[in-house]
């Protein structure tokens, strides 16, 4: 265990879970991270034997469990996290396969994936640990840290200031952060009959699900935006995030008639919280089809109702989440109950674009390549930045019937580039 440089304060105890934080799902955020050895790099003198990047990391670690106090205690129920610094899981693994470093990012499968993590991140443990952690050491000199989050107490975005400030630690161990804010419950106060709700993400058993990744480059997106307007003048060209998501939502079968898109809503509350609040500040929209839309061209603008669909969620909506306005709470439970049914014709699009995965840069570089293996269900759509940072990197978990035909409605297309991505 990798226990607080420090000890936590008695004011500091204990974080009691928010609202939003009550209803997200009992499981953990996963994420790995792949950095590739080069050993004519002077910064990379620190990390250039497996010995000296364990003890740089757990030392790093320890230091900054000082300001991200919370990771190292203990969930209590579906209420509250006590800050009792009994420490952060910290495994070591030396990885010998036949599969080289490369072959496992350029043919990516779930099983491999999950074998870098500490644990399965998308069922529930029989734990209340909040953080663990997996380094991964390949016999070439490269690595893989794989991270599992509690979802508890954060949200993507939360996961990736982590990190950043992990890693920022690692280079410069007399670096200081900025307080952090773990005020969510004072934001969106609790309901006590979502104490005992526990949210529990589908596992991969029992139907024949396929998974894919496709990539849409600097290219291809610009040229889907000058597409999506090239009709109509007076609408806004529609930003990646929303022509993305239109584009594989258009081209899905018809019984798709739903979209649930995941707001980060620090940046839609008035005025914006920082985005080192630490905890979920993430909510949901639904845009519907309108199959029965007497406009025939509704397809080529579903951007235009994406758009209109999250602008919804503007600080008057929040307000009524955080005040608790009673003519708002019976919709508000119904649409909270409607998206954990997920529902068979809906979609569910998770947008982590433009979120700075690709600085955490612990002194390797930073990663070649990033990526959330566990964080999948049926119907399930994952957008984050490319590399390079200029294209979108889409992984897709479907019915492979429902793939078979995705795949049919734009084979006449040379775009995007599309991967499988094997389960087993």
């Amino acid at each position: 265990m990798i226990k607080p440089s420090s000890p936590t304060t008695n004011h500091k105890k204990p974080i009691y879970f928010s609202l939003i934080d009550q209803i997200v799902p009992s499981s953990y955020i996963s994420i790995l991270l792949f950095y590739q050895n080069d050993p004519n790099n002077n910064n990379n003198r620190l990390f250039n034997t497996i010995e000296k990047r364990s003890k740089l990391l757990k030392q790093s670690l320890s230091k900054i469990l000082v300001d991200f106090y919370p990771l190292a205690g203990r969930i209590r129920e579906n209420e509250l996290i006590d800050c009792n610094d009994e420490g952060v899981e910290f495994c070591e693994a030396n990885i010998i396969s036949n599969k080289k470093f490369t072959e496992l990012i350029e043919n990516p499968c779930v099983v491999d994936l999950e074998s870098l993590l500490p644990f399965q991140g998308n069922t529930p443990r029989h734990t209340n640990i909040v953080l663990s952690v997996q380094l991964n050491h390949f016999s070439c000199g490269d690595m893989a840290l794989g991270v599992c989050i509690s979802h508890k107490i954060a949200d993507g975005a939360a996961t990736i200031e982590f990190l950043k400030a992990w890693s920022t630690k690692t280079r410069h161990f007399d670096h200081i952060i900025a307080p952090l804010n773990f005020k969510g419950a004072s934001l969106f106060p609790p309901l006590k009959e979502f104490n005992e709700m526990i949210v529990v993400n589908p596992p991969f058993s029992g139907e024949n699900l396929a998974m894919r990744k496709l990539i849409f480059d600097k290219k291809v997106i610009r040229g889907l935006k000058v597409q999506a307007c090239a009709d109509d003048s007076t609408l806004i060209q529609p930003t990646t995030n929303e022509v993305v998501t239109a584009f594989i939502w258009k081209h899905l079968p018809s019984k798709f008639s739903s979209v649930f898109q995941f707001i980060n809503l620090r940046t839609r509350m008035a005025p914006p919280i920082r985005m080192n609040s630490f905890g979920n500040f993430v909510w949901f929209t639904k845009t519907s089809s309108l199959s029965s839309s007497s406009s025939p061209r509704f397809d080529d603008c579903l951007h235009n109702e994406l758009r209109k669909t999250i602008a919804k969620i503007d600080n008057h909506y929040i307000q009524d989440l955080m005040f608790w306005r009673d003519d708002s709470m019976t919709k508000f439970k119904k649409d909270v109950f409607e998206v954990y049914d997920m529902p068979e014709n809906s979609l569910f699009f998770s947008n982590m674009t433009g979120f700075p995965v690709y600085e955490v840069n612990f002194g390797m570089g930073k990663p070649i390549w990033a990526c959330f293996p566990s964080t999948f269900a049926k119907n399930f759509c994952l957008l984050m930045s490319t590399p390079c940072g200029h294209g979108v990197e889409v992984w897709i978990c479907l019915l492979q019937h429902d793939f078979d035909m995705f795949n049919h409605s734009f084979s006449h297309l040379d775009f995007p580039i599309i991967s499988h991505v094997r389960l087993d």
